[in-house]
């Protein structure tokens, strides 16, 4: 059989029509990333040179808020001490998302309105901020126990039930110590003043971290400069609240 193949089909007509599409498909390729490019060029721009253009939410405003939340915090924590840590997480949400939905009301996630380098910015700022709180004198020795060994601390201080279980296991010790201890002041005194001392210094810890979520996220979604709380002064606040209890039980 004779495969005669057709005049114009030959090597030079096959590169040139090779050489076309490529060059064809290479344009294509081209414009359409240099369209794609311009396209994310103009968005990005978009993103960056957007103001937030809803002040509802002033900083007398953000300051309220955040003491509600902290009120909240509060009294969930008197009536179930042991939720302190899902109790913060949740009035730390719910301060998030009444700050994002304030600012993007018509948005159905606006808590994810911020884009990638404001939500770095924001968990850098938390974190500075968080690591600073931890590193003051009076809480610094928390930042180096972990939650667990948190609980047992309160449960030994606080929780009579643990204490009730541990006398159980030593009975005949505590026979002999809890009739001492009935006749010692100070051991009252020391024992009251653990538990409150303990309360107000997480009560205090939770708040500060309240405060430092609410106002860093305020200033991320306002792109306002927010007067920051020192937390310093909590801290001296805290200081001075157990110095007198201390006097008062010494009394």
């Amino acid at each position: 059989m004779d495969w005669n193949l057709p005049n114009w089909f030959n090597c030079d007509n096959f590169r040139f029509f090779i050489s076309f599409f490529a060059g064809l498909i290479s344009g294509f390729i081209f414009f359409s990333l240099v369209y794609l490019f311009s396209i994310l060029r103009n968005f990005n721009k978009n993103i960056y040179q957007t103001e937030n253009k809803n002040d509802k939410l002033s900083n007398e405003d953000m300051n309220e808020l955040i003491k509600e939340k902290q009120a909240i915090f509060k009294q969930d924590i008197k009536k179930k001490p042991d939720d302190y840590i899902s109790s913060l997480l949740f009035n730390c949400k719910n301060l998030i998302l009444e700050v994002s939905s304030t600012f993007y009301p018509k948005s159905e996630f606006p808590y994810l309105e911020l884009n990638i380098k404001e939500s770095l910015a924001l968990i850098q700022y938390v974190h500075d901020r968080l690591d600073s709180l931890f590193n003051k004198k009076i809480i610094f020795y928390f930042k180096k126990m972990t939650l667990k060994q948190i609980f047992v601390l309160k449960q030994k201080l606080v929780d009579k039930k643990y204490v009730q279980k541990y006398r159980k296991t030593r009975k005949i010790y505590n026979i002999f110590s809890n009739t001492l201890n009935l006749l010692n002041p100070f051991h009252w005194v020391k024992t009251t003043f653990m538990k409150i001392f303990y309360d107000k210094i997480i009560i205090k810890i939770g708040c500060s971290i309240i405060t430092i979520m609410g106002e860093e996220i305020y200033q991320v979604y306002s792109k306002k400069i927010f007067e920051t709380q020192n937390i310093d002064d909590i801290l001296n606040e805290l200081e001075k609240d157990i110095i007198n209890t201390k006097e008062e039980l010494l009394k």
